[in-house]
């Protein structure tokens, strides 16, 4: 769109993971699904700068353990951030993050709906375009932010 967002050509985010998953099994990469991370620890040299060769030097003392008990050799945290709680996402990302050192910048939303009055009898529930917001104060224009917009039942 040339904001610095990508997407799919079927701009379906179920098309992302369907992709991400593809290759990581044909690399043999297991993939647990359903499985709520509640703790994750380096084990070994894993997050040591000096690479992953583990506290004693052999491969086998790197890794991690989640939850005490599941052990990997790699770990991803693809973990969302605090947007959607019906997905699971309450912000536990930010406190795995930082346990292992990472920064993490103070959170602000992004995505900020707009409410009009009978909008579900417009018909354009479910609709995404590019686009424009402009907010005029007293007919001047004070803001403009381009991109895509979502239409929904009850508004933007």
């Amino acid at each position: 769109y040339g904001n610095g967002l990508v997407y799919p050509y079927s701009e379906s985010a179920a098309d992302v993971t369907d992709q991400l998953e593809a290759e990581l099994k044909a690399h043999g990469i297991k993939i647990r699904t359903g499985y709520e991370v509640k703790t994750a620890e380096a084990l070994g040299g894993a997050c040591s700068t000096g690479g992953t060769d583990g506290a004693a030097g052999t491969e086998e003392a790197a890794g991690f353990v989640i939850n005490g008990k599941l052990k990997c050799r790699y770990l991803v945290l693809a973990l969302g951030g605090k947007a959607g709680p019906a997905f699971g996402c309450l912000g536990d990302g930010y406190r795995l993050s930082r346990s292992f050192g990472h920064s993490v910048v103070t959170p602000v939303p992004i995505l900020t709906p707009v409410e009009i009055k009978d909008f579900g009898k417009s018909g354009l529930s479910g609709i995404r375009a590019k686009g424009s917001a402009i907010l005029l104060k007293d007919g001047t224009e004070v803001f403009r932010e381009d991109g895509e917009i979502q239409f929904t039942k009850f508004g933007l």
